[in-house]
Order: C-alpha cells, then sequence, then structure tokens
C-alpha cells in the first residue's frame, strides 16, 4: 500500500492505494481513520493516480465539482451493505443533497424491504473511506439540517458552500 499527502483547504489530506486505484482518503485528524490499515505505507508522491487525485482535488477546491468523477477508486474491505451506501451516495448529483432517511429508503428500496434504520446507514456513511470522492458532506439531517461528518462540521460546512447547497443550523 502507497500513501501521500495531499494540501488541501480543509487541512492535510492522506491519499492510499494499492498503486493503480485510490483506496483511501483521509483528513489527517478524522474520525474513523482506518490507522490499522494504512500504518506500514510506503510514500510515494509520485504514482500516477495520486497525480491525478491531486489534480482534480485542486480543481474542485476552484469549484469544478465534477473534477472528482474520474478519479478512479476501488472500495476497500467493507461489508456489501456499506459498499451499497457508499455506491448510494457515490450517485448523488451535485449541488444536491439527501437526507439519512432518504437515503434509507432508497438503500431498503434496492435490498427490497419495505424500510431501513437511518442509524444503519449513517454508521455506513461515518466510515467512508474516501472522504470528498465519495460525498458523504452531502448528506443532511432531516429538513437540511447539518449533522455529524468524519471530517468534523467545519469541514462540511466548507464542501456543502462550495457545492452550493444549503443547510439549516
Amino acid at each position: 500500500m502507497y500513501k501521500t499527502k495531499i494540501t488541501s483547504p480543509l487541512g492535510d489530506l492522506w491519499a492510499f492505494s494499492s498503486g493503480y486505484q485510490l483506496q483511501g482518503l483521509y483528513l489527517n485528524d478524522q474520525k474513523n481513520y482506518p490507522f490499522a490499515r494504512y500504518n506500514q505505507s510506503i510514500q510515494e508522491d509520485s504514482l500516477p493516480i495520486f497525480k491525478q487525485t491531486r489534480a482534480g482535488l485542486d480543481r474542485y477546491w476552484l469549484g469544478d465539482t465534477s473534477a472528482l468523477d474520474q478519479i478512479a477508486y476501488h472500495l476497500p474491505v467493507a461489508t456489501p451493505f456499506q459498499k451499497l451506501v457508499w455506491q448510494e451516495i457515490a450517485s448523488i448529483p451535485h449541488g444536491q443533497w439527501r437526507s439519512y432517511g432518504q437515503l434509507a429508503k432508497q438503500i431498503a428500496s434496492k435490498r427490497g424491504l419495505a424500510s431501513m434504520s437511518s442509524q444503519a446507514v449513517g454508521q455506513a456513511v461515518a466510515k467512508n473511506p474516501l472522504l470528498v470522492i465519495i460525498p458523504c458532506h452531502r448528506i443532511l439531517g432531516k429538513d437540511g439540517q447539518l449533522t455529524g461528518y468524519a471530517g468534523g462540521l467545519a469541514a462540511k460546512r466548507y464542501l456543502l458552500k462550495l457545492e452550493g447547497i444549503n443547510w439549516h443550523n
């Protein structure tokens, strides 16, 4: 596993890759950062995937919210449920948001269930391995209430503002 540090308006981001696809993108002090998985990663700043990630993030910070769509990633070891939640989040269009309840209904429908716990969905959202790339910042509470974010609420506010998404305090 390889890693590189990427400077961002949110603070230092750590990107991780097996060499070809991005497998993790975390803020330095983010909740749910899987230290054990990445502890022995080799610093390698020149991998093409890291150059692509850096370039995409640079364009994103300048307001090109579609710039991240071209970054090749692979979801790391996770449960099928977590992967489904992350795939649903990745499908939320730029400039839009969903509530945890709406996301839970989408997931329940895909799994052929009548309903699903918003809390279960929230736990999967919190373990998103690709901060910003899989836009979990677009998940808000009921009626657009600003809720927790593994990268911190200041980072979530910044990302929502960058994408032109309104929320309620």
